[in-house]
């Protein structure tokens, strides 16, 4: 396990930099940076924890390269809808 408690100093500053510089310029809802990136872990953190249950409420198992890109599109514009990111198509 890694202990956060011994990560370098500004670690999340540095992460943190592009939502806040998204937020200011008004193409994202004010936002704790910290926290926005912590949502991101969990979403994406549960696919790879929880595959077995993933897979059984989705009636299969992540499959081809076609299936996993579609997901990952819908995971994405959850957290930026979120956010408050405007759609720009």
């Amino acid at each position: 396990m890694i202990d956060l408690r011994h990560a370098p100093s500004g670690g999340q500053d540095a992460h943190g930099d592009c939502a806040a510089r998204a937020g200011g310029r008004g193409a994202a809802r004010p936002l704790e940076p910290l926290q926005l990136l912590l949502h991101i872990w969990a979403v994406t953190q549960h696919y790879a924890d929880y595959e077995p249950q993933v897979a059984f409420f989705r009636g299969h198992a992540l499959g081809d390269t076609a299936d996993r890109e579609r997901l990952i599109e819908e995971v994405t514009e959850f957290v930026l809808r979120g956010a408050g990111v405007r759609d720009s198509r």
